[in-house]
């Protein structure tokens, strides 16, 4: 018995994704990982996609990106820089260099393409949210007043306590298959200090908190 499987250069292909991929161990008898060779040609954005009950991490070997993680902030990213991306988390990864973007996608358990979800084919579009949220999560950025908020993260419903920040907007008309990467939404930090961005229509409660909890 071998332990060793040979790289196969010529294993590549091309994807919907937008990506080309080199499966460097996938198979049915190790169910608790896979690892996948991903190249993506510069000026390239992947496909806005989840991938359900599926943790990805990135490992960067080539070239320098941006990766966008539920929505948030773009990312910037480039030779071993290490990228994990929670189950079910709407993401996308584009190649701002010139040379192809090139990484590891490390997924546990394994990548099954059943679990994959093209998002850029179920993209929500955004839907304006009453005055009167606009208005209570602005007091709340005023006021420095932490939230208790219910949201809609990627495929699954999350509750998080966050700290306001500055509601922003961003438009993308150019590109209708990005849809459910404009609109408002709440810039915030969460109680590890990490900055995040939530679209405010899928947040489907909210509630301000004592000053002493985080």
């Amino acid at each position: 018995m071998s332990y060793v499987k040979p790289y196969q250069s010529d294993r590549q292909f091309p994807t919907a994704e937008r990506c080309t991929i080199n499966e460097l161990l996938n198979h049915a008898d190790d169910q608790n990982c896979s690892i996948a060779k991903a190249s993506v040609a510069s000026g390239v954005s992947t496909q806005l996609h989840a991938v359900k009950n599926t943790i990805e991490r990135y490992i960067i070997l080539e070239g320098e990106g941006e990766v966008i993680i539920n929505h948030s902030t773009p990312e910037k990213v480039s030779y071993l820089d290490a990228v994990t991306i929670p189950a079910g988390m709407p993401q996308m990864i584009r190649n701002c260099g010139k040379h192809d973007l090139v990484f590891l996608c490390i997924c546990t358990p394994r990548f099954e393409q059943k679990n994959y979800l093209n998002l850029e084919h179920h993209a929500v579009p955004y839907k304006t949210v009453s005055c009167e949220m606009h208005s209570e999560l602005e007091l709340a950025i005023m006021h420095g007043q932490q939230l208790n908020i219910h949201y809609l993260n990627g495929i699954d419903k999350k509750e998080l306590c966050v700290m306001p920040l500055d509601i922003v907007s961003r438009s993308n008309k150019k590109d209708h298959s990005k849809a459910q990467l404009e609109g408002e939404f709440l810039l915030c930090t969460d109680s590890e200090g990490k900055t995040l961005e939530i679209r405010l229509d899928f947040i489907q409660s909210y509630s301000s908190l004592p000053a002493h909890q985080g």
